[in-house]
């Protein structure tokens, strides 16, 4: 995603299963999430969602957007 130019990205479809499954296996989230940089992951997003957000149809881009600010709220929350 660091580079890519298409309106289609799986990062946060990643994300929602990632804490999908933390909730069923709390002790397999809690050692994953303390080796990920979330830092660095939503700056991911927010640079592709920049390069990018034109080339997604106009009705989806906020709720694209407010899906990503609530899935990294709720990654930072598991990470304390």
């Amino acid at each position: 995603m660091r580079t890519a130019d298409r309106a289609a990205q799986p990062l946060l479809v990643h994300l929602d299963i990632f804490l999908y499954l933390a909730k069923k296996y709390p002790d397999m989230a809690e050692l994953r999430v303390a080796s990920l940089n979330i830092p660095d992951i939503k700056t991911t997003f927010y640079d592709w969602y920049e390069r990018c957000h034109k080339k997604i149809p106009k009705q989806f881009r906020e709720g694209i957007k407010i899906s990503a600010d609530d899935l990294f709220k709720d990654l930072e929350r598991l990470a304390a």
